[in-house]
């Protein structure tokens, strides 16, 4: 990579970085005391180029589990209601000499979802399942993949915008096309000033 031209440069979340050069395409990963990854893959024996975004299946599963846990700790509290004496009496009688005793494990049941603690994992619970669903729904996590015969380099752009960008850059390199920057935009401009050309020329 020493005598190689760097046309572009990715910055990845994980502080991997992605190179691509006139020839190769690099992937360094420094892992600090864990060591580092360098993936290289030549711009012939590259097969695909993919971009995409996603929301993390995990984040949604977690707000599930959590609005599950407080419907729960709800429906307990509603079904078994306030009872007699205090749950950690209760719980000292389940194992005392008398025996095991279904009254006394009923008692310390209701117990619990009666106690201020369950009050606080029903609330706590319901609010981390819905601020875990609105994050499911607006964090979307980029993914650029490019894939060889023998490797393959994997990661997520800080932004889908830095992503696509340096795939286009890429795309044009491998297919042999004279390499531009954000064709796009400066088209856009010139079409606007066109236009307002046009309308001045026709007042």
């Amino acid at each position: 990579m020493n005598h190689e031209i760097e046309l572009r440069r990715l910055a990845m979340r994980d502080k991997s970085v992605v190179v691509l050069t006139e020839e190769r395409v690099y992937h360094h990963k420094d892992n600090g005391i864990f060591g580092e990854e360098q993936t290289t893959i030549r711009h012939k024996a590259i097969t695909s180029i993919q971009i995409g975004w996603k929301r993390s299946e995990g984040v949604l599963w977690a707000g599930i589990i959590l609005l599950g846990i407080s419907l729960l700790v709800w429906l307990g509290s509603v079904m078994m209601g306030p009872v007699g004496t205090a749950a950690d009496q209760q719980a000292l009688d389940l194992w005392s000499e008398e025996g095991f005793n279904l009254e006394y494990v009923l008692q310390y049941i209701g117990g619990f979802f009666s106690s201020s603690f369950a009050s606080i994992v029903k609330y706590a619970s319901l609010l981390g399942g819905i601020g875990t669903l609105l994050l499911f729904w607006f964090y979307k996590l980029t993914e650029v993949q490019i894939v060889g015969p023998g490797a393959t380099i994997k990661g997520s752009p800080k932004s889908y915008e830095e992503g696509s960008q340096f795939c286009d850059r890429l795309l044009a390199v491998v297919e042999g096309k004279p390499v531009t920057v954000q064709k796009a935009a400066p088209s856009k401009a010139t079409d606007k000033e066109e236009k307002a050309r046009e309308k001045e020329w026709r007042l």
